[in-house]
Protein backbone atom coordinates (compact mmCIF):
# COMPACT_ATOMS: atom_id res chain seq x y z
CA UNK A 1 0.00 0.00 0.00
CA UNK A 2 1.95 3.04 -1.50
CA UNK A 3 0.74 6.10 0.89
CA UNK A 4 -1.11 4.14 3.61
CA UNK A 5 0.83 6.17 6.52
CA UNK A 6 0.79 9.87 6.15
CA UNK A 7 3.40 11.75 8.36
CA UNK A 8 2.93 14.83 9.75
CA UNK A 9 6.14 16.86 11.82
CA UNK A 10 5.53 16.78 14.94
CA UNK A 11 4.05 20.14 16.10
CA UNK A 12 6.59 22.34 17.91
CA UNK A 13 5.90 22.80 21.79
CA UNK A 14 7.30 24.98 24.80
CA UNK A 15 7.87 23.34 28.04
CA UNK A 16 6.60 25.85 31.11
CA UNK A 17 7.90 24.72 34.82
CA UNK A 18 8.10 26.44 37.66
CA UNK A 19 10.70 24.97 41.04
CA UNK A 20 11.32 26.17 43.87
CA UNK A 21 14.61 25.95 45.14
CA UNK A 22 16.95 26.03 48.36
CA UNK A 23 19.74 27.26 48.90
CA UNK A 24 22.16 27.86 51.86
CA UNK A 25 21.89 31.52 52.78
CA UNK A 26 25.81 32.42 52.37
CA UNK A 27 25.41 30.95 48.73
CA UNK A 28 22.42 33.21 47.62
CA UNK A 29 24.06 35.43 45.56
CA UNK A 30 26.05 33.01 43.75
CA UNK A 31 23.44 31.09 42.93
CA UNK A 32 20.98 33.83 41.78
CA UNK A 33 23.67 34.97 39.49
CA UNK A 34 24.52 31.12 38.22
CA UNK A 35 21.01 30.46 37.75
CA UNK A 36 20.04 33.99 36.14
CA UNK A 37 22.97 33.20 33.46
CA UNK A 38 21.05 29.87 32.08
CA UNK A 39 18.66 29.79 28.73
CA UNK A 40 14.97 30.10 29.91
CA UNK A 41 15.09 30.37 33.60
CA UNK A 42 13.73 33.32 34.40
CA UNK A 43 13.90 34.11 38.88
CA UNK A 44 10.25 35.15 39.75
CA UNK A 45 11.22 35.63 43.64
CA UNK A 46 13.75 35.15 46.42
CA UNK A 47 14.17 35.59 49.78
CA UNK A 48 17.34 35.83 52.44
CA UNK A 49 16.91 32.93 53.76
CA UNK A 50 18.15 30.97 49.99
CA UNK A 51 14.39 30.20 48.77
CA UNK A 52 13.84 30.99 45.26
CA UNK A 53 10.71 30.57 42.72
CA UNK A 54 11.94 29.86 39.06
CA UNK A 55 9.80 29.80 36.01
CA UNK A 56 11.84 27.48 33.36
CA UNK A 57 10.64 27.23 29.50
CA UNK A 58 12.22 25.36 26.63
CA UNK A 59 11.11 23.43 23.79
CA UNK A 60 11.21 19.55 25.76
CA UNK A 61 10.62 18.00 29.09
CA UNK A 62 14.68 16.99 28.88
CA UNK A 63 15.71 20.65 27.97
CA UNK A 64 13.79 21.39 31.04
CA UNK A 65 15.38 18.88 33.14
CA UNK A 66 19.01 19.81 31.68
CA UNK A 67 18.49 23.27 33.57
CA UNK A 68 16.66 21.87 36.61
CA UNK A 69 19.96 19.34 36.71
CA UNK A 70 22.65 22.41 36.39
CA UNK A 71 20.64 24.32 39.13
CA UNK A 72 20.84 21.41 41.73
CA UNK A 73 24.79 21.03 41.11
CA UNK A 74 25.13 24.38 42.01
CA UNK A 75 27.56 24.68 44.81
CA UNK A 76 25.24 25.65 48.25
CA UNK A 77 22.09 24.32 46.55
CA UNK A 78 19.85 21.98 48.61
CA UNK A 79 17.67 21.16 46.49
CA UNK A 80 15.37 22.04 43.60
CA UNK A 81 11.80 20.84 43.03
CA UNK A 82 9.68 21.11 39.92
CA UNK A 83 6.50 22.04 40.95
CA UNK A 84 4.67 22.28 38.32
CA UNK A 85 4.59 21.42 34.54
CA UNK A 86 2.44 22.70 31.73
CA UNK A 87 2.66 21.99 27.87
CA UNK A 88 1.57 24.76 25.08
CA UNK A 89 1.86 24.50 21.44
CA UNK A 90 4.34 27.51 19.93
CA UNK A 91 1.03 28.25 17.79
CA UNK A 92 -1.03 28.92 21.15
CA UNK A 93 1.48 30.94 22.42
CA UNK A 94 1.29 33.48 19.36
CA UNK A 95 -2.60 34.19 20.00
CA UNK A 96 -4.54 37.36 20.63
CA UNK A 97 -6.30 36.97 24.11
CA UNK A 98 -9.67 38.96 24.79
CA UNK A 99 -9.82 39.91 28.70
CA UNK A 100 -12.99 39.96 29.96
CA UNK A 101 -12.31 43.74 30.98
CA UNK A 102 -12.24 44.57 27.12
CA UNK A 103 -9.16 44.48 26.84
CA UNK A 104 -6.66 43.00 23.65
CA UNK A 105 -3.37 41.24 25.07
CA UNK A 106 -0.71 39.64 22.40
CA UNK A 107 0.75 36.36 23.84
CA UNK A 108 3.72 36.18 21.95
CA UNK A 109 7.15 33.98 22.34
CA UNK A 110 9.71 35.27 23.35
Amino acid sequence: MKNAVKVTPRQEEEHIVSVIVHVLPEHRLSVIQGMAQLTGVEIVADDAQGKSVLLISAPTAREVMVQIEIIQAMDGVLSAAMIAHHTESADSLNETIETPEGLTVQVAEQ
